[in-house]
Protein backbone atom coordinates (compact mmCIF):
# COMPACT_ATOMS: atom_id res chain seq x y z
CA UNK A 1 0.00 0.00 0.00
CA UNK A 2 2.62 1.99 1.46
CA UNK A 3 4.51 1.42 -2.36
CA UNK A 4 1.36 2.62 -4.53
CA UNK A 5 1.05 6.08 -2.36
CA UNK A 6 4.97 6.49 -3.43
CA UNK A 7 4.37 5.64 -6.94
CA UNK A 8 0.92 7.74 -7.07
CA UNK A 9 3.15 10.77 -5.21
CA UNK A 10 5.51 10.42 -8.37
CA UNK A 11 3.21 10.21 -11.15
CA UNK A 12 1.43 13.35 -9.42
CA UNK A 13 5.28 15.09 -9.57
CA UNK A 14 6.01 14.20 -12.89
CA UNK A 15 2.94 15.40 -14.26
CA UNK A 16 3.06 18.64 -12.68
CA UNK A 17 6.58 19.15 -14.25
CA UNK A 18 5.81 18.19 -17.48
CA UNK A 19 3.03 20.48 -17.58
CA UNK A 20 5.42 23.21 -16.51
CA UNK A 21 7.79 22.72 -18.86
CA UNK A 22 5.25 22.60 -22.01
CA UNK A 23 3.85 25.89 -20.45
CA UNK A 24 7.64 27.14 -20.10
CA UNK A 25 8.81 25.58 -23.35
CA UNK A 26 5.23 27.09 -25.19
CA UNK A 27 5.60 30.79 -23.95
CA UNK A 28 9.59 31.17 -24.48
CA UNK A 29 9.46 29.67 -27.82
CA UNK A 30 6.21 31.13 -28.71
CA UNK A 31 8.32 34.05 -31.63
CA UNK A 32 9.88 30.73 -33.15
CA UNK A 33 6.51 28.72 -33.07
CA UNK A 34 4.88 31.97 -34.43
CA UNK A 35 6.95 32.25 -37.55
CA UNK A 36 6.07 28.72 -38.37
CA UNK A 37 2.27 28.69 -38.51
CA UNK A 38 1.24 28.42 -41.93
CA UNK A 39 -1.50 31.36 -41.84
CA UNK A 40 -1.33 34.84 -43.75
CA UNK A 41 -0.38 37.10 -41.18
CA UNK A 42 3.09 37.58 -41.41
CA UNK A 43 3.46 39.61 -37.71
CA UNK A 44 2.69 36.37 -36.20
CA UNK A 45 6.02 36.58 -34.78
CA UNK A 46 5.70 40.03 -33.59
CA UNK A 47 2.75 39.42 -31.74
CA UNK A 48 4.07 36.70 -29.44
CA UNK A 49 7.47 38.24 -28.85
CA UNK A 50 5.05 40.92 -27.23
CA UNK A 51 2.92 38.65 -26.01
CA UNK A 52 5.27 36.77 -24.15
CA UNK A 53 8.11 39.38 -23.54
CA UNK A 54 8.61 38.47 -20.35
CA UNK A 55 9.93 34.53 -21.00
CA UNK A 56 11.79 34.84 -24.55
CA UNK A 57 15.44 35.68 -25.09
CA UNK A 58 16.36 39.08 -24.83
CA UNK A 59 19.26 41.47 -25.95
CA UNK A 60 21.68 42.10 -22.58
CA UNK A 61 22.36 45.52 -24.16
CA UNK A 62 21.39 48.98 -22.59
CA UNK A 63 18.99 49.39 -26.11
CA UNK A 64 15.59 48.36 -24.53
CA UNK A 65 13.84 48.98 -21.17
CA UNK A 66 10.96 45.91 -20.56
CA UNK A 67 7.95 46.52 -18.14
CA UNK A 68 6.20 43.60 -17.35
CA UNK A 69 3.72 44.32 -14.74
CA UNK A 70 0.25 44.10 -16.35
CA UNK A 71 1.20 44.85 -19.88
CA UNK A 72 3.93 44.04 -21.40
CA UNK A 73 6.07 46.89 -22.36
CA UNK A 74 9.03 46.98 -24.92
CA UNK A 75 10.96 50.69 -24.67
CA UNK A 76 13.53 51.61 -27.22
CA UNK A 77 16.27 53.38 -24.60
CA UNK A 78 15.83 56.75 -26.52
CA UNK A 79 12.36 56.62 -25.39
CA UNK A 80 11.05 56.41 -29.22
CA UNK A 81 9.62 53.45 -29.51
CA UNK A 82 7.02 51.82 -27.28
CA UNK A 83 4.91 48.96 -27.89
CA UNK A 84 2.50 47.10 -25.39
CA UNK A 85 0.43 44.17 -25.18
CA UNK A 86 -2.86 44.99 -24.12
CA UNK A 87 -4.78 41.46 -24.83
CA UNK A 88 -5.58 39.26 -27.56
CA UNK A 89 -6.98 41.76 -30.20
CA UNK A 90 -5.04 45.31 -28.96
CA UNK A 91 -1.80 46.61 -29.19
CA UNK A 92 -0.59 50.23 -28.45
CA UNK A 93 2.00 51.43 -30.68
CA UNK A 94 4.20 55.00 -29.37
CA UNK A 95 6.22 56.46 -31.61
CA UNK A 96 8.13 59.29 -32.48
CA UNK A 97 10.17 58.52 -35.17
CA UNK A 98 7.90 58.39 -37.47
CA UNK A 99 6.99 61.97 -37.54
CA UNK A 100 7.93 65.01 -35.24
CA UNK A 101 4.82 65.05 -33.37
CA UNK A 102 4.03 62.91 -30.33
CA UNK A 103 1.61 60.03 -32.24
CA UNK A 104 -0.08 56.77 -30.44
CA UNK A 105 -1.07 54.25 -32.73
CA UNK A 106 -3.66 51.71 -31.92
CA UNK A 107 -3.00 49.07 -33.87
CA UNK A 108 -5.00 45.28 -33.87
CA UNK A 109 -3.39 41.57 -33.63
CA UNK A 110 -2.41 42.10 -37.01
CA UNK A 111 -0.41 44.85 -36.93
CA UNK A 112 -2.84 47.14 -38.72
CA UNK A 113 -3.41 50.75 -37.41
CA UNK A 114 -6.83 51.15 -36.07
CA UNK A 115 -6.65 54.62 -35.60
CA UNK A 116 -3.89 57.65 -34.44
CA UNK A 117 -3.70 59.89 -32.01
CA UNK A 118 -1.97 62.58 -32.15
CA UNK A 119 -0.60 63.33 -28.30
CA UNK A 120 0.95 67.18 -28.73
CA UNK A 121 -2.31 68.54 -30.20
CA UNK A 122 -4.98 67.66 -27.69
CA UNK A 123 -5.31 64.15 -28.29
CA UNK A 124 -6.73 64.71 -31.74
CA UNK A 125 -7.56 61.41 -33.70
CA UNK A 126 -5.46 61.24 -37.14
CA UNK A 127 -6.75 59.59 -40.46
CA UNK A 128 -4.99 56.23 -41.02
CA UNK A 129 -3.33 56.53 -44.78
CA UNK A 130 -1.91 53.16 -46.76
CA UNK A 131 1.83 54.74 -46.21
CA UNK A 132 1.55 55.55 -41.93
CA UNK A 133 0.38 51.82 -41.97
CA UNK A 134 3.56 51.01 -43.25
CA UNK A 135 5.72 53.13 -42.23
CA UNK A 136 4.44 51.59 -38.46
CA UNK A 137 4.87 48.63 -39.66
CA UNK A 138 8.86 48.87 -40.87
CA UNK A 139 9.34 50.85 -38.11
CA UNK A 140 8.31 48.15 -35.13
CA UNK A 141 10.05 45.31 -37.60
CA UNK A 142 13.62 47.30 -37.33
CA UNK A 143 13.24 48.38 -33.98
CA UNK A 144 12.99 44.63 -32.67
CA UNK A 145 15.13 43.00 -35.47
CA UNK A 146 17.68 42.61 -32.68
CA UNK A 147 15.39 40.65 -30.31
CA UNK A 148 13.87 38.19 -33.18
CA UNK A 149 17.21 37.53 -34.31
CA UNK A 150 17.87 35.90 -30.73
CA UNK A 151 14.58 33.62 -31.02
CA UNK A 152 16.55 29.92 -31.70
CA UNK A 153 14.73 26.74 -32.79
CA UNK A 154 13.42 25.12 -29.45
CA UNK A 155 15.17 21.90 -28.20
CA UNK A 156 12.27 20.20 -27.54
CA UNK A 157 10.07 21.44 -30.89
CA UNK A 158 6.44 21.26 -29.41
CA UNK A 159 4.87 22.98 -32.59
CA UNK A 160 1.62 20.22 -33.02
CA UNK A 161 0.73 21.39 -29.08
CA UNK A 162 1.46 25.46 -30.53
CA UNK A 163 -0.74 25.11 -32.94
CA UNK A 164 -3.58 23.41 -30.91
CA UNK A 165 -4.10 26.19 -28.88
CA UNK A 166 -3.29 28.99 -31.41
CA UNK A 167 -3.21 28.14 -35.19
CA UNK A 168 -6.92 28.95 -35.34
CA UNK A 169 -6.81 32.04 -33.39
CA UNK A 170 -3.81 33.34 -35.74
Amino acid sequence: MRNKKIKYIISIFLLVCLIIYIYDNLHSNSPYYASQLNKSNEYNEVIFLIRDLEYINKPSSDKYLYDYDGQNILVTSEYKLSISFIDEKEYIYYSSYISDNDYGYHLDNQLDVIDIVDYSNNYEYLPVTEEIQEEVRNQILEDIQPIMDLQNKPIINLQWIFNIFYANSM
